[in-house]
């Protein structure tokens, strides 16, 4: 995935832009899921879906990030993934293959997806039909509201002639009387009935609006059966909340003075399976961070990574990385934080990454102390490339005497 060239954003703005258009792709996917759903977004269930879906491809993208499938965070790879991801959990795209069976996960979401679609679908219909009854009683109890009804249905109709034979058939049948029906024009009601359910069939969407320009619905009765107070509500509040979620995340991805942010830079410094240039990215964001020259800030943005020199054994593009930081770093920053930092590094049980260190601290040193060359100081048999643990010690101690007789003299100077 690094073979794509895109505009050079930062990695966290490539996560920006895969959260806003995942959530323009779940709003689609959810409206096409619930096409038949009457007033879908006013149901909890249908924000619950949404956001689940939204944060779908930001999940995937950390997860391909993570494990090195993608190794450029682009802008490119952004969309790809933010548009196409169930197109990735199918194995339809070229160059991205989820690791092991990862690609099994999609199969337990659809079907929970489908599980909520069925509920919020039987919701609306349920809903659709209780305002169907109140209107097809609220037209038959007046002879001109049924016929105001039935002009609108038959101008509607696909087959005008064949729905006024049935209406005529039903007027002709004999009446089913009971003390449930007293008081109650069957025949009427039966024919409202018949026409609220044909308008609904030939018009699901614009229905209740036509219903209500016929004068056969109230504004606020429309308003009140078909989107309940609660359910309304409930929908306004989610629906200002999704147009807040991006923001707030924006906002929160570039605030440098998040703990996790310094977290996840320094994840990104370290991390193995990354493109050059999405590591050069990194460094030169934090970069930007050290030019204030201030030691605190600077230990604060790589502080736990750069513990990874004496602990792990890091691959040689990071410790190439770390060097490149130390080269570029002011004078200040150099001389209180990464030669001694860069000192410490050298007790890493890597020979190659031990000789890349010394070759660093040689360079950066040797520009800090022109005055106490660390060359003259150290033993001329010394040899970083070698493996054996006891090489390592005694390069560490040079180094480390070094540093002390250094700082030693310079304070007897500054005095």
């Amino acid at each position: 995935m690094d073979g794509l060239r895109s505009p050079d954003l930062p990695a966290a703005c490539c996560y920006f832009v895969v959260l806003v258009v995942g959530m323009l792709a779940a709003r689609a996917a959810v409206n096409k899921l619930l096409d038949s759903a009457y007033g879908r977004w006013s149901f909890t269930d249908t924000w619950v879906l949404f956001y689940v879906q939204s944060a779908l491809p930001v999940a995937l993208f950390w997860f391909l990030d993570y494990t090195g499938v993608i190794r450029d965070t682009s802008l490119f790879a952004a969309l790809i993934v933010s548009a196409g991801y169930q197109q990735i959990f199918a194995g339809g795209v070229k160059n991205i293959a989820l690791p092991g069976e990862t690609a099994k996960l999609w199969q337990p979401f659809e079907t929970w997806r489908n599980i909520v679609a069925n509920r919020i679908a039987r919701a609306a219909k349920r809903r659709l039909d209780r305002f169907d009854h109140q209107v097809a009683r609220f037209a038959s109890s007046d002879p001109l509201r049924l016929n105001a009804l039935l002009s609108v249905v038959l101008n509607r109709s696909a087959d005008p002639t064949a729905l006024s034979a049935r209406l005529q058939a039903i007027r002709a049948a004999p009446a089913d009387f009971s003390p449930l029906t007293a008081g109650i024009d069957v025949h009427a009601l039966l024919v409202a009935r018949i026409l609220v359910l044909e308008l609904r069939a030939s018009e699901p969407e614009l229905y209740g609006r036509i219903l209500q320009q016929a004068g056969l619905v109230s504004t606020g009765r429309l308003k009140l059966q078909l989107t309940p107070a609660r359910r309304a509500f409930a929908g306004t509040a989610t629906g200002i909340l999704s147009l807040a979620v991006p923001i707030v995340a924006l906002a929160n991805l570039t605030n440098r003075d998040i703990t996790w942010h310094h977290a996840y830079i320094q994840w990104r410094l370290t991390k193995p399976d990354v493109s050059t240039r999405d590591r050069f990215r990194t460094i030169e964001h934090l970069l930007g961070h050290f030019h204030p020259a201030d030691v605190n800030v600077v230990r604060q943005e790589i502080g736990r990574a750069i513990d990874e020199l004496r602990h792990g054994d890091l691959p040689p593009a990071v410790v190439d990385a770390f060097a490149r930081l130390a080269e570029r770093s002011p004078p200040k920053v150099i001389k209180e934080f990464w030669i001694p930092e860069l000192i410490g590094g050298l007790q890493t049980p890597s020979a190659q990454n031990r000789a890349k260190l010394h070759a660093c601290l040689i360079d950066i040193a040797t520009r800090a102390y022109p005055k106490h060359p660390p060359a003259l100081a150290l033993p001329a048999d010394i040899n970083p490339a070698n493996e054996s643990h006891e090489a390592a010690r005694k390069l560490y101690l040079s180094w480390s005497d070094w540093l002390a007789a250094t700082a030693r003299d310079t304070h007897e100077k500054a005095e």
